[in-house]
């Protein structure tokens, strides 16, 4: 069996060093195979094979679920999700629609895979002092899908939502034909 030098020296310098590449000793069958410095700092296995059949054994299941147990993501998210990632922007962030959304992972009605709420949710749910019901909604007054002040947000059911909405679409319309017919109607006296 190739004896393996543990060091820290790179290049030419490290004895494991071998016209660009590190010699590494099979972590299941103690064969040497050679790698590029690169990849020789995680890899352990000679091929595909070894890898399998290291994965068959006990000592594989127990590195498992020792890293499981010590950290729920594993060892290879440790550090790099939410709070912790160089990323995060303090759980808030804006969808295409236009909402804000929060993280809150402990709230009974967020949103199971992101764990978000929407901020107008939890700010009509903050003054009225309960949580909201699935069938409530809560309407921006003016409109601004972002702007969740109090005095902006209404609450009501999905009925009075939608005839409330409704209104508003019919009021639209109502004003822009009276503005077309003002347009209208400047044109033809600025003509003579």
């Amino acid at each position: 069996m190739a004896k393996l030098y543990e060091t820290k020296l790179k290049g030419k310098a490290n004895p494991n060093y071998r016209g660009g590449k590190i010699k590494k000793i099979c972590y299941v069958c103690h064969s040497q195979y050679y790698l590029t410095a690169a990849l020789a700092k995680r890899s352990r296995f000679c091929s595909y094979h070894c890898t399998i059949q290291y994965r068959k054994t006990d000592e594989y299941r127990k590195e498992k679920s020792r890293l499981a147990k010590k950290n729920k993501l594993g060892k290879w998210m440790k550090g790099r999700f939410r709070e912790a990632s160089h990323s995060f922007k303090g759980g808030r962030r804006k969808t295409k629609l236009g909402y804000i959304l929060i993280l809150d992972r402990n709230h009974p009605n967020r949103n199971k895979t992101t764990h978000c709420m929407s901020e107008h949710r939890l700010v009509m749910e903050k003054k009225i002092g309960r949580y909201l019901h699935k069938k409530e909604v809560v309407h921006h007054l003016n409109g601004v899908k972002d702007d969740n002040r109090i005095e902006n947000l209404a609450l009501c059911n999905n009925r009075t939502h939608s005839l409330y909405i409704r209104a508003l679409q019919n009021k639209i319309k109502e004003l822009d034909e009276e503005l077309q017919n003002v347009i209208d109607r400047l044109k033809y006296h600025s003509a003579y």
